[in-house]
């Protein structure tokens, strides 16, 4: 949903978008909002949506990924979405007039959720009774996990703020 937040005190929906899954998170820079979808099969991916009129939003393209995608990140032309389960890290070309493609496919530990995307890598927050931790990649690379460490608890969500990676 779009909503109008100029008078803070009476914020007003001004414009919906349906989605092909459950909506799990969302990012938007202007003019396109875009939305992981959760759910099974083809219902779960990526939604790239036209904002360009808030009251009429458009999709312009969409790509499956594996079910419950539960993170999102964007940074210019790319997406970084993460996922429940063994849905592992997807780097995905939001570039163009709405046709979205998967770039790479990065295989994380099972229950990735959190994301965040600065500098070209990937930051990716993940856990579960296994383990926890934030894992590092660079998708441009043949073998791209470039690291990782181990967090006390689950990494539900991930900042990156200059040299420094807040995980949640």
């Amino acid at each position: 949903e779009v909503v109008d937040i100029s008078d803070p005190a009476a914020p007003v929906i001004v414009g919906r978008a349906t989605t092909r899954g459950q909506a799990a998170d969302v990012g938007a820079d202007g003019t396109r909002a875009y939305v992981v979808n959760g759910g099974h099969g083809e219902n779960s991916g990526l939604q790239v949506v036209d904002v360009t009129d808030p009251a009429a939003p458009v999709t312009l393209g969409f790509v499956e990924t594996p079910p419950y995608g539960d993170g999102l990140a964007v940074a210019g032309d790319l997406a970084y979405t993460v996922g429940l389960g063994d849905g592992g890290l997807h780097v995905i070309d939001v570039a163009g007039s709405g046709v979205v493609s998967v770039v790479a496919h990065i295989d994380t530990p099972p229950e990735a959720r959190g994301i965040a995307a600065a500098g070209g890598l990937a930051y990716v927050g993940f856990g579960a009774f296994f383990g926890s931790g934030l894992l590092v990649a660079d998708p441009s690379l043949p073998d791209p996990v470039l690291g990782s460490v181990q967090t006390w608890g689950v990494g539900h969500d991930v900042v990156v703020a200059g040299r420094k990676a807040y995980v949640a």
